[in-house]
């Protein structure tokens, strides 16, 4: 599992150097998100699609860009936020992420008045800065899903099967229901964290 992570993400950031070459922006954009979705703690190539996104936005607002660097800026905070677990890898340059959302978002021409208004970009900074956490209720029903759901899939086979392939036919609809339930508690959970 390892290697796989360390594989997609080099390849993501290789994918995205060829991009830069070719001066295609949004493709390199896309594909350092990739890469940044191969998160894991260590690998390497996480850590640079973060900074080449860093890079990529600010270059993008010197050269007067700025709806293409606050479409990078966007890209670069949902990559992050996507990472969160029990801590927030690589938050450590979420706050200066929200500020420049926040500055750009100000200072665009389709800005909504409530931006604009005095106090607007400090309350917008402050949603940035609080994402809504997942709800712990359903965080554990989906984690109980889980273990149920593999759990009981390796019971279905050991367990409900014969030696020879044939069924148990009460262990394995007893077993097969386990499997279904798992799986429900599991979507559940997930969809409502």
């Amino acid at each position: 599992m390892a290697m796989r992570m360390l594989v997609g993400a080099y390849r993501e950031t290789a994918l995205a150097a060829a991009l830069r070459d070719k001066g295609d922006a949004h493709g390199r954009r896309l594909h350092l998100r990739r890469a940044m979705a191969y998160y894991f703690p260590g690998n390497p190539w996480v850590r640079d699609a973060r900074d080449q996104l860093l890079l990529l936005a600010q270059q993008q607002e010197r050269a007067g860009d700025r709806t293409a660097a606050l479409q990078t800026w966007r890209t670069l905070r949902g990559a992050l936020l996507s990472l969160r677990a029990i801590n927030q890898p690589m938050g450590e340059v979420l706050p200066r992420v929200n500020e420049r959302i926040a500055a750009l978002s100000v200072a665009a021409s389709l800005a909504s008045e409530a931006l604009r208004r005095d106090g607007g970009k400090a309350s917008f900074l402050a949603r940035l800065a609080a994402p809504p956490d997942p709800h712990p209720l359903w965080t554990l029903v989906g984690l109980l899903g889980f273990i149920v759901w593999t759990g009981s899939g390796y019971a279905l086979v050991f367990r409900g099967l014969t030696a020879t392939g044939g069924l148990k036919n009460a262990s394995f609809t007893r077993w097969g229901l386990a499997v279904l339930a798992g799986l429900g508690l599991f979507a559940l959970g997930l969809g409502l964290a």
